[in-house]
């Protein structure tokens, strides 16, 4: 037997969800300032057969998916840092979420290019003010430095870019 996924979950597998299995994930998302966030792209890690659903305008989700273990759910939404949290589901329960809060990204962004001969580069952010005072993110290059990155892939880049 299999379950019909409401339209805000899309790009389920035909046959993917198994009503006899089916777990619901719930969770909610807010901004900094509390402000429910709404079009959160909600996906699971290594499922693509469980397409993704979306945030409502109250900042809550519902999302169809088979139980019986630990998943990790995927928040995305443009203009937010990334993030992920982990849930254990059960067959025919409900697997609650503790709220999920999301950062903006910082819009002040330092192009940093290791090959200049600059002595010393500087990457600041913005100035953030909040509970714990007043600050400002500042990173010093010097002349000379390396990065390197390693992809999931295994590749790797000598390329670094910096977001504060």
């Amino acid at each position: 037997m299999q379950i019909d996924i409401d339209s805000i979950q899309t790009g389920v597998d035909a046959g993917t969800i198994n009503l006899e299995q089916a777990a619901t994930i719930r969770g909610t998302v807010t901004s900094v300032n509390g402000e429910p966030l709404a079009n959160v792209i909600i996906t699971i890690k290594n499922h693509p057969e469980y397409g993704q659903t979306l945030t409502t305008c109250d900042g809550t989700f519902n999302m169809a998916v088979n139980g019986n273990g630990q998943l990790t759910v995927n928040y995305k939404k443009v203009g937010y840092l990334p993030l992920q949290r982990r849930v254990t589901t059960a067959w025919q329960k409900y697997a609650v979420l503790d709220d999920v809060v999301m950062k903006e990204l910082d819009p002040s962004v330092t192009k940093i290019d290791l090959t200049a001969t600059t002595p010393i580069q500087v990457a600041q952010g913005s100035v953030v003010t909040d509970e714990d005072g007043t600050r400002q993110a500042v990173v010093l290059f010097p002349q000379g430095l390396t990065a390197t990155m390693t992809l999931a892939d295994g590749e790797k880049r000598g390329q670094a870019r910096i977001i504060l």
